[in-house]
């Protein structure tokens, strides 16, 4: 038997961080609202599949008119179980990509997301911001000055080399 906890409780998966009751119930609202509504654009990884919610993966499909067009980039997404709080702890790109807005580490420029979360912002505000950057890539506000000073320099060998990466790192 189920001992104090609820029937429903024993039916869901067992998850690794219990004390993130909050967070974990409102990641998996979140989650369930994307899965009503697909997107063309992006995927979002059912956050139970691995047992932890506050961990999400996410597809962010390269828009069509960009260099990045057929590429399938993954985004790994950790929330704090203060989540929605306190914005994710970590965003960051899985996938290679060549681009002035994302280091080689795969970390991503959130600037005006982080400094000014507020609980209303959610997953999709930082997906929305992801598909902005990729579609609308910004040299003045880089953080790979290499790729940003090719995008300056060279607008056609930049797309050229980004269109290469998406092709050997992200189909």
């Amino acid at each position: 038997g189920c001992g104090q906890i609820s029937e429903r409780a024993c039916n869901q998966p067992l998850l690794k961080n219990m004390s993130s009751g909050g967070a974990t119930k409102q990641l998996m609202k979140e989650y369930n609202a994307f899965a009503a509504n697909e997107s063309e654009e992006f995927e979002v990884s059912n956050p139970q599949d691995d047992g932890n919610v506050l961990e999400w993966e996410v597809v962010i499909f390269g828009p069509e008119d960009s260099p990045y067009n057929e590429g399938m980039f993954f985004v790994k997404m950790v929330f704090p179980d203060t989540y929605p709080e306190h914005p994710p702890k970590e965003v960051k790109m899985k996938t290679k990509i060549y681009h002035p807005n994302i280091d080689k580490e795969g970390r991503l420029c959130l600037g005006d997301i982080k400094d000014n979360w507020n609980n209303k912002m959610n997953v999709k505000t930082i997906i929305d911001h992801i598909l902005n950057l990729i579609k609308n890539p910004d040299a003045q506000d880089a953080i790979n000055s290499e790729v940003a000073k090719v995008m300056s320099d060279k607008p056609e060998e930049y797309k050229k080399i980004a269109a290469e990466w998406t092709g050997k790192y992200a189909c």
